[in-house]
């Protein structure tokens, strides 16, 4: 598979918080979500973004990996 990493736009923080809830197996069937604390920073990407380079990797169609796996059990 081909994919390009590049810095996370602020468009894509939504997502890129839902894709780290993900990571952490809180969306697995039988997981729970965790403390509020804790899901705030999770689901935070923009304030990981502006304490240094966030990240991401996207497919050559443009999809951010692992989001088809993450988005039918997404977090408001």
């Amino acid at each position: 598979m081909t994919f390009i990493v590049r810095r996370a736009r602020p468009d894509e923080y939504r997502d890129i918080g839902q894709l780290t809830l993900a990571g952490f197996g809180h969306l697995e069937p039988g997981g729970s979500l965790p403390d509020g604390e804790r899901l705030a920073l999770l689901l935070d990407a923009e304030g990981r973004d502006q304490q240094g380079v966030l990240l991401v990797a996207e497919g050559t169609d443009g999809v951010l990996l692992g989001t088809a796996s993450v988005f039918p059990h997404t977090v408001p």
